[in-house]
């Protein structure tokens, strides 16, 4: 019995000493922006000042699980919103393992729907977990109680569908100006010049720029 009782203690003293070691790497009361390697396409994790977890994208396959798993705390199963940039399959596939693995609160995309085997897994996914989808275009907001804010910048409300246009789904991609203090980045997702050419002009300063690694990047002021 002593030596289950020891063993006991010893768990306790070893769980006790990660919780603190996660929590100070974690909960630090700073903004982290992580891009996370998955190869081909995109997967963002961002974790705010006070411990609300954002995924942008999340890769061709489900490479983005081990990034998350070293950005955060080991007891955080919650992912409090997905911005899911646009549903090519190397942006979206990993995105399904993010929510078959946590709680995922909220779902942010454009409505421009794919046409592929992975995007029905996703739509199922979304389905069998009840994640609540929202669509989002200029001029709206995702916010967070520590003042970190996503704006979006595009795509326009009055843009045609994909199906009704000769552009693909990239140009349909949701782009955000995340904010902090007096911090900003401009997450693109896959959008393309001419994008980037309508939204320059009143995008202003910023710190951060990820663009499409298949296109030049555009000039901010």
């Amino acid at each position: 019995m002593t030596k289950y009782f020891y063993l006991l203690l010893i768990s306790i003293f070893i769980i006790g000493g990660l919780f603190i070691y996660d929590n100070s790497r974690f909960s630090n009361g700073k903004l982290h922006l992580v891009v996370c390697d998955v190869g081909q396409g995109d997967g963002i994790y961002i974790r705010t000042a006070n411990g609300s977890d954002i995924v942008i994208d999340g890769g061709p396959d489900d490479s983005i699980l081990n990034c998350l798993s070293r950005h955060m705390p080991f007891w955080d199963r919650t992912i409090e919103a997905v911005i899911l940039t646009h549903p090519d399959a190397d942006h979206i596939t990993g995105v399904i393992d993010v929510i078959e693995r946590y709680s995922v609160s909220n779902l942010f995309t454009q409505p421009n729907a794919g046409t592929t085997l992975t995007y029905k897994r996703f739509i199922k996914a979304l389905s069998d977990k009840n994640i609540k989808t929202t669509y989002v275009s200029v001029g709206d907001k995702i916010q967070f109680s520590d003042k970190t804010e996503f704006n979006i910048v595009w795509p326009e409300s009055s843009i045609p569908k994909v199906n009704s246009t000769n552009l693909a789904l990239n140009e349909f991609s949701v782009i955000t100006i995340l904010k902090y203090g007096n911090f900003k980045a401009l997450l693109t997702g896959d959008a393309g010049v001419k994008v980037e050419d309508q939204i320059a002009s009143y995008i202003g300063k910023i710190d951060v720029l990820k663009v499409n690694t298949e296109r030049k990047p555009m000039s901010v002021a």
